[in-house]
């Protein structure tokens, strides 16, 4: 297979590796995010709104 795709096998590997973390990441911030959409009663925001909280100045912590 490695050499189906022009790397070594190591790399293979490597590469098929991180891509399953990656989905498992993408797959549990998924269900953390529907779960507190659902406990916020499926309240949406705008994109208008994002894009305006990227406008706002840091607020100092």
């Amino acid at each position: 297979m490695a050499i189906f795709h022009g790397i070594s096998l190591s790399d293979l590997i490597k590469q098929y590796s991180m891509d399953q973390l990656e989905d498992e990441y993408d797959a549990r911030v998924l269900e953390q995010a529907y779960q507190a959409w659902l406990k916020d009663d499926k309240q949406t925001v705008s994109m208008q709104d994002v894009l305006a909280d990227f406008d706002k100045p840091a607020e100092d912590e």
